[in-house]
């Protein structure tokens, strides 16, 4: 138990102060009071304690919950009662490490560790490897990111177009009516009332005074199919622009699952294959080291397996797994193809199914999301249209799981 003189001391510490000593809240007076006792531990009494963090202790209850909080931590410190853990945030970036558990933390992922040498190694480890990644895909990322913003520019522009020409059938329509009524426009006239046969209305119809009737007329179809033809063009323009923001959306995820430089050099290399990168000049090294994708094995024994970029996923789709195999994918969100090999094992138990649908949702766009769906689907269900960009497949008879994702341990 916390020592006898520890009591008083603590009550002072937590018990609102001068105005002229006044530290800002518990947390603060704390981790200021006690040596040893950092801010993230501090805070990590007063959420056991169920005190905000920014107040002070008037009530009797408060300080007894502050205390006990206190002193449990303590006891378990003077006990060597450790528990070692790495704690990731919701983008799967080691956050902190610690040899208590923390409920702070509550809303991270944790790696346990069975002593804190190891712990500290990994973390350091994984600390330096994703600096060395950070900067050098600092350019990538960029690049990235610009043609991303070229998309969301381009999809603007084609909405304000699709607004300025919505009312184009009404120019046809104009020019219909002037056709029939061509006997009853006089020359010279600058509009003309027209019965609009199709609703009953009556439509007046603006002409150009230097035009005859017929001209006019040829001046509205004329309209009319320029921007028809605009909007047939933008139709294909914007599935084009959508295709491309989907592809990049999807760069930008692999770019947050890359482990090592082989993962950064088959992006780049994806890149400049699609037109969004200059590519390499002819006398330039192929990369030899190819990167490997994500390995698991399931708690009932598969194998699963995890695409970490677009190359991957169409490897592991198209090339590494069986017709029979399972297939896996965010629903309509961009992310890595995931596949379990059955391997004559049969159908997977919903167990292994739910273990691979939270690896699809942890590695896309909804990691940090909650109650992603997930499709899967036999591998054979499964196509590859002529001319789609790499990662993009279309598939059928598929089912759907919805998972909150973790991190796999």
């Amino acid at each position: 138990m916390l020592a006898e003189g520890g009591w008083q001391v603590f009550q002072e510490t937590v018990t609102a102060p001068s105005e002229k000593s006044r530290p800002n809240g518990i947390q603060q007076a704390i981790y200021q009071r006690y040596s040893g006792i950092s801010p993230v531990m501090a805070s990590e009494i007063c959420a056991r304690a169920g005190v905000a963090t920014d107040s002070y202790v008037n009530m009797p209850d408060d300080f007894q919950r502050l205390h006990r909080a206190f002193a449990e931590i303590m006891d378990d410190v003077a006990a060597g009662r450790f528990s070692f853990n790495i704690y990731y945030d919701e983008a799967g970036k080691a956050a902190d490490i610690a040899a208590l558990p923390l409920g702070v933390y509550s809303r991270f992922s944790a790696m346990a560790y069975d002593s804190a040498s190891a712990m500290l190694e990994d973390f350091y480890i994984k600390r330096d490897v994703g600096y060395r990644i950070a900067q050098k895909t600092v350019d990538l990322r960029k690049l990235i990111t610009t043609h991303l913003e070229r998309c969301q520019k381009k999809a603007f522009m084609f909405e304000r177009t699709l607004e300025e020409i919505k009312n184009r059938d009404q120019l046809r329509i104009k020019g219909e009516l002037l056709t029939a009524y061509l006997h009853m426009i006089e020359k010279g006239a600058a509009s003309f009332t027209a019965e609009n046969y199709y609703d009953g209305t009556q439509q007046e119809i603006e002409l150009d005074p230097m035009l005859t009737p017929a001209e006019n007329s040829q001046k509205y179809f004329k309209k009319y199919n320029k921007q028809k033809r605009t909007f047939d063009a933008l139709q294909t323009q914007i599935a084009s622009n959508e295709e491309d923001t989907l592809y990049l959306t999807s760069l930008l995820v692999a770019m947050e699952t890359i482990t090592d430089e082989a993962d950064i050099a088959e992006i780049r290399a994806e890149l400049a294959e699609q037109g969004f990168a200059k590519a390499k000049h002819r006398g330039a090294k192929k990369q030899e080291q190819k990167s490997k994708s994500l390995k698991f094995v399931s708690k009932d024994g598969y194998e699963i397996y995890v695409g970490k970029n677009n190359t991957q996923n169409d490897h592991l789709t198209l090339k590494f797994a069986n017709a029979t195999d399972i297939w896996l994918h965010t629903k309509d969100i961009a992310g890595s193809h995931v596949i379990i090999k059955l391997d004559g094992k049969g159908e997977p138990p919903e167990t292994t199914i739910l273990e691979a649908a939270n690896l699809a949702a942890y590695h896309s766009r909804a990691k940090g999301s909650s109650k992603v769906p997930v499709d899967y689907v036999a591998r054979k269900n499964v196509k590859k249209t002529s001319g789609a960009k790499p990662g993009f497949v279309i598939y059928e008879g598929h089912r759907t799981v919805y998972v909150t994702p973790v991190e796999p341990g």
